[in-house]
């Protein structure tokens, strides 16, 4: 499957996400689950250079191939990139994609909560990994993302552009001295 997907990403303080669990617990239904990232590059990280991500997603015992590419920014921070992915049967060692291969380099492991708010999924998220946990607020649409006022308030401008891949990979490169 082939989608362009609109996002605003902000990393948030524990006092924010706390706050914003409890306006969102108050407004909207949530439907919590745990997602790991499985992601795959080469040696010099040329997919994270690119700004692409390679990935399967693993929710529940459904393992789903996804790469995001094309990946561009409006002025008001909203991401914007294509999407492809497809059901897979089994967590591969490497990816061949044309002519490359890309191999496993490790995984993120998301608690996620969602909220349906108008046309827009509101995710709120823990992450783990590399001995790390950050808080995150996603807000995602298949078309332009319409912000109800408090989200306008608490993203204010600060929309940060970093995925959970890119903190991944500048977290492992950290590790490893590079």
């Amino acid at each position: 499957m082939h989608t362009t997907e609109h996002e605003y990403k902000r990393l948030l303080t524990p006092e924010e996400y706390t706050t914003l669990l409890t306006k969102l617990d108050s407004i909207a239904v949530c439907r919590p689950y745990v997602q790991v990232n499985y992601y795959y590059d080469d040696e010099v990280f040329s997919l994270n250079e690119k700004g692409e991500t390679l990935r399967v997603r693993q929710q529940l015992d459904k393992l789903t191939l996804e790469r995001k590419f094309h990946r561009r920014y409006s002025q008001e921070g909203e991401r914007i990139c294509e999407e492809k992915s497809e059901p897979i049967q089994r967590l591969p060692a490497k990816i061949s994609i044309g002519n490359q291969e890309y191999r496993y380099i490790g995984n993120l492991v998301t608690t996620r909560r969602d909220y349906t708010i108008g046309k827009n999924i509101v995710s709120l998220d823990v992450s783990y990994y590399l001995g790390r946990v950050d808080f995150e607020l996603e807000i995602e649409s298949k078309e332009e993302v319409v912000l109800p006022e408090f989200l306008r308030e608490i993203m204010d401008g600060r929309a940060r552009p970093d995925g959970k891949y890119t903190r991944f990979v500048r977290a492992l490169r950290e590790m490893e001295g590079k």
